[in-house]
């Protein structure tokens, strides 16, 4: 059988960053198969080793089931392209992610997501809007009843 982490896509990455390329798209797909995802609008950073401060992200534009190890973007801390790729990189997004990498060395994977139910905790103060994003997605598709 082969191994996915064994191969390093034709030479173009290290052993250990195609290793962390792996295990990231399998995260993004585990997030997916969860239901944890927010169409394009998740992230997971994780931090390639190295001097030069570099992480993997995902394509803006993309759907998680759609991430693999080979499209997975390599950014800089202000979530900018450092290799050419077909797919735009989103830094707005990247900023959250690129905060707490930067406050905490210890920390290698960062993910953050936007679940109903955490949107609903979230919004739970101000009740159900309709006059934001996830309220609105709240209120005109899962909880009809309000």
């Amino acid at each position: 059988m082969n191994d996915p982490v064994a191969s390093t896509a034709s030479g173009k990455w290290s052993k250990a960053e195609w290793a962390l390329r792996v295990q990231l798209a399998e995260f993004y797909h585990l997030v997916e198969y969860l239901g944890w995802c927010e169409m394009i609008f998740n992230h997971i950073s994780v931090c390639l080793p190295g001097p030069e401060c570099y992480y993997l992200v995902n394509p803006f534009g993309l759907f998680y089931d759609e991430v693999t190890p080979d499209n997975l973007l390599k950014v800089d801390p202000d979530g900018k392209l450092v290799e050419s790729s077909p797919y735009p990189a989103n830094p707005a997004a990247f900023s959250l992610h690129s905060a707490i990498h930067g406050a905490r060395e210890d920390i290698h994977c960062v993910a953050h997501t936007h679940t109903t139910a955490i949107s609903a905790i979230a919004l739970k103060a101000k009740g159900f809007g309709h006059d934001d994003f996830y309220g609105a997605a709240i209120r005109g598709c899962c909880l009809p009843w309000l």
